[in-house]
């Protein structure tokens, strides 16, 4: 995912600058973003993508989602569950679809997330995964009910 000399390395990196200042999503932005650097590697989740985890570079985050790097081309719509790192040691995870992802040079795309609801949640709750996807019907899938503390005796 690196380019071999320093100054393909500066190139790649003033497109990323460049794409990040370009405002293009602004108006879609629900939440404000922080840049970040930090490493983690993604699993995917549904039927579209499989495969060993991939390691991404993150870029920015925030309270909606998350931009990254990677050297393979993601598909929009695909849901991914993300390992977050720290000195190589998972510190957290978080469920996401694709939202858009970008060439921006040979081995390196440029990937922006929305965080979505767990998917280990959503298994534990009788909702198949896969099923996290837009369109997503509103109909309930798991055949219980809940009750306000005051019911249960």
């Amino acid at each position: 995912m690196v380019p071999k000399d320093p100054r393909s390395l500066l190139q790649v990196i003033a497109k990323l600058e460049h794409l990040r200042s370009a405002g293009q999503a602004k108006g879609l932005r629900q939440f404000n973003r922080w840049i970040v650097r930090g490493e983690a590697e993604i699993q995917g989740v549904d039927e579209q993508v499989s495969g060993p985890p991939l390691r991404i570079h993150i870029r920015d985050i925030s309270w909606g989602g998350v931009g990254f790097i990677c050297d393979r081309a993601l598909f929009p719509k695909t849901l991914w569950r993300m390992h977050i790192l720290f000195r190589e040691q998972i510190v957290g995870h978080q469920s996401m679809i694709v939202r858009h992802c970008r060439k921006v040079d040979e081995d390196v795309y440029l990937v922006g997330g929305q965080f979505v609801i767990d998917a280990g949640l959503m298994c534990i709750l009788g909702v198949d995964p896969a099923a996290m996807r837009e369109g997503d019907q509103t109909e309930v899938a798991a055949p219980f009910s809940f009750q306000a503390p005051s019911e249960v005796a």
